[in-house]
């Protein structure tokens, strides 16, 4: 069921929004993870090995969030203003 509902709801978003409604969610999801390590990183106090591991976990998300920004997201923007245009 929860499926269906994913799969309907993907496809009615990407036929009125974006041709691609799965890159704005990943966008979305990549800057939530990003705002709890954040967050929990002024919750917590940390040893060396333990900083360095969360520093590392820290730079993947930011590197993330940079490649959907610089990659995915124009691609899709640009892409559906060519489909409306049309």
């Amino acid at each position: 069921m929860i499926v269906a509902v994913q799969l309907i709801s993907e496809r009615v978003f990407s036929r009125s929004l974006v041709p691609s409604i799965v890159v704005p969610i990943g966008f979305l999801y990549t800057a939530f993870r990003l705002w709890q390590l954040v967050d929990g990183f002024t919750q917590l106090t940390f040893s060396y090995l333990t900083l360095l591991g969360f520093g590392v976990v820290v730079l993947f998300w930011v590197s993330n969030l940079i490649m959907l920004m610089v990659m995915p997201i124009p691609t899709i923007f640009k892409g559906s203003e060519s489909i409306e245009q049309s």
